[in-house]
């Protein structure tokens, strides 16, 4: 008994494991793999779009398709606004698409995140591919698939600056 016991606990915590932790950096406001630099955080001031692109390679590690990406946001000065990351993937760094393919705008399942920031807060999404996502009296469907890059387009809107930091993704089996 104790044998079954321990070989189920095994196989759980083998299938929820993560597999690698996987750093987004910023590209600026050019948002193509040849913008990327080597910094795990930006400013953005106002409504100047910013992105945080895996490197060259990144992914190539992991063979799951389920992620998690994490980062902090703080408004600095100015009045908190509304901000919008929006999640997407690409095979060439240049052209992007939505990761997902479901609606939504809470980040969980969804390719699209809303919040507005005061204090300094983490903020995550996830996505699992698979997983259903019940929006506007419509079921969606994470289509989900491999990228050779991921991309977290952020969106502030209003009079304000705003510090993202500490970008990071995870992939993990479901």
């Amino acid at each position: 008994m104790k044998k079954i016991a321990i070989l189920v606990m095994l196989a759980l915590m083998t299938t929820t494991a993560i597999k690698a932790q996987i750093p987004l950096y910023s590209a600026s406001t050019g948002g193509g793999i040849s913008n990327i630099t080597a910094n795990k955080f930006d400013t953005l001031k106002n409504t100047t779009a910013k992105y945080f692109i895996t490197k060259t390679g990144a992914l190539n590690s992991s063979s799951f398709v389920n992620f998690q990406q994490w980062f902090k946001a703080k408004t600095l000065t100015g009045t908190p606004a509304t901000v919008t990351v929006v999640r997407q993937g690409s095979m060439d760094g240049e052209t992007w698409y939505p990761l997902t393919g479901a609606a939504g705008v809470d980040g969980r399942n969804c390719d699209t995140l809303t919040f507005t920031p005061t204090t300094e807060r983490n903020y995550s999404m996830t996505c699992n591919v698979g997983a259903g996502k019940y929006v506007y009296s419509t079921n969606f469907v994470n289509t989900g698939g491999r990228w050779y890059y991921h991309r977290l387009c952020i969106i502030p809107s209003g009079t304000q600056t705003l510090r993202i930091s500490d970008v990071n993704e995870i992939s993990y089996a479901k």
